[in-house]
């Protein structure tokens, strides 16, 4: 199955591998040949299960649909991005493993490019690897790449995925357990408080099983990891890098957002601001909680696992113009990463900061108006807090300063500067569908509807079955 989407892969995208700095753009083939794979793959493991004399396999198969559909859901929304050039790169890392270690079965695994602004990868279950986007710009180089793949692969070929539905599975369905559940609902007295117990001894056994398999797939990993051409030193050397990983690093750059929107200061008095919770008061504790191993000691038992090993090699990093080319790419698909994920405020709040260094930006000055549009419509249909954080006093100056806008500014100010921003970029970018939605929608809200019927009629012209098709009214 692997080799018919490598196939697939190399006959769509040879014309196209070797542009320069393309955004990353999907292609309908291979995203629909990844559904077709994903389904064989369920029908499969279904097959299986109906075969085998497991207790639990009318709820494994429950949990095998929901998995599926849940991917299959994934896919549909955008949230994988099937870019030829950029998929057939990491299958050849794939290969390079694969090849370097073929007592090993890697066919059925598949990576793809996720499309969150998070340094984070990921195993799906049915073979699917997920590297975020997020991840790419943190990394160094091609080796720590290639370690990441192979921590994941060990996922995969340690079958963690069905290891741990087993266990919650066989947990929650324990005598033990359930016997525990009946002495707490005959009791009289503190059955929150005993049913709260239950449940975090449950949730620290769940981490802690998930803590060791991610030692198991360090381990596995980093044996796949020295058979191959890297840079040996680089695995260890990875966890350093993930260890100072930190979400905000896009975020740094200050602005005055009411100076960029042209608007009014707004300013929420701070005795309406809600209090965080109180981690200290919390029931649960934090380091139990952890699903993985601290990086730090993940980086000395792989630094020791190095040095014993006989394949450890003294190259310093392997050189990729590819991986610097993604990792470029990568960076600038922060506001796509961030309005996938509906992240609209630090999607307004980037985009912004990218305008205040050059106003003209097509790109950005479309990703703020879309972003300034859904908080409209978020503050119009009352679930802003769905999209932006309520504002606190422990924010850093420009997201406070967002925050203010987005809950107090009055509604029609804020209406009067989406216009603004429309009028503006749409007419610097006329072509795009984003901003052309939004002109539709902002021409219905300023119930200018000769606009509103002239932009619509635009649309359906230039974007038949576009994204937005099913989402504008018919009058």
């Amino acid at each position: 199955m692997r080799f018919l989407f490598v196939i697939l892969l190399i006959c769509i995208g040879i014309p196209e591998i070797y542009g320069q700095d393309k955004p990353l753009k999907s292609n309908n083939g291979l995203k629909q040949h990844y559904l077709e794979e994903i389904e064989v793959q369920y029908r499969k493991d279904i097959t299986q299960l109906k075969s085998s004399n497991d207790p639990l396999k009318d709820d494994l198969k429950k949990i095998y649909k929901i998995r599926w559909m849940a991917n299959v859901n994934r896919t549909e929304a955008g949230y994988y991005v099937f870019d030829y050039k950029w998929l057939h790169y990491l299958d050849l890392i794939q290969e390079e493993i694969s090849k370097k270690n073929m007592h090993y079965d890697m066919s059925n695994i598949k990576v793809v490019l996720g499309r969150y602004n998070i340094a984070n990868a990921f195993s799906v279950g049915d073979g699917t690897i997920v590297l975020d986007i997020g991840l790419l710009p943190h990394l160094e180089n091609e080796d720590q790449l290639a370690f990441i793949l192979c921590h994941e692969f060990s996922h995969v070929l340690l079958n963690h995925w069905k290891k741990t539905i087993d266990n919650k599975l066989r947990s929650y369905n324990s005598s033990i357990f359930r016997n525990k559940l009946s002495k707490i609902k005959e009791t009289d007295y503190y059955q929150v408080t005993k049913l709260k117990a239950l449940i975090k001894e449950n949730l620290y056994a769940e981490r802690e099983l998930s803590r060791d398999m991610e030692t198991e797939a360090d381990s596995l990993g980093m044996q796949l990891f020295l058979n191959t051409k890297y840079a040996s030193k680089q695995a260890a050397r990875c966890m350093l890098v993930l260890d100072s990983v930190q979400h905000s690093r896009f975020f740094y750059q200050p602005i005055d957002v009411f100076k960029a929107l042209h608007s009014p200061r707004v300013q929420i008095p701070k005795e309406t601001f809600i209090d965080p919770v109180d981690e200290s008061e919390s029931f649960l504790n934090n380091d139990s909680l952890m699903s993985h191993p601290m990086n730090m000691m993940r980086h000395e038992a792989l630094s020791r696992f190095e040095k014993k090993s006989k394949y450890h090699n003294d190259k310093i990093r392997t050189a990729s113009d590819e991986f610097e080319e993604l990792r470029r790419i990568s960076r600038n698909e922060v506001t796509e990463s961030l309005l996938t994920s509906e992240n609209y405020d630090k999607a307004l709040l980037y985009s912004l900061r990218k305008l205040a260094l050059n106003p003209e930006d097509k790109k950005m000055g479309a990703a703020a108006t879309l972003s300034l549009y859904r908080l409209y419509e978020a503050r119009k249909n009352h679930n802003v807090s769905y999209y932006a954080s309520p504002p606190h006093e422990t924010n850093d100056t420009s997201y406070a300063q967002l925050t203010n806008y987005i809950y107090a500014v009055r509604f029609s100010q804020m209406l009067d500067d989406l216009t603004a921003y429309c009028n503006k970029y749409y007419n610097l970018d006329p072509e795009n569908e984003d901003l052309l939605y939004c002109m539709i929608m902002v021409a219905k809200a300023n119930n200018d509807f000769d606009s509103y019927r002239k932009f619509r009629s635009r649309y359906f012209e230039k974007f038949d079955k576009g994204k937005y098709s099913n989402l504008i009214p018919k009058q």
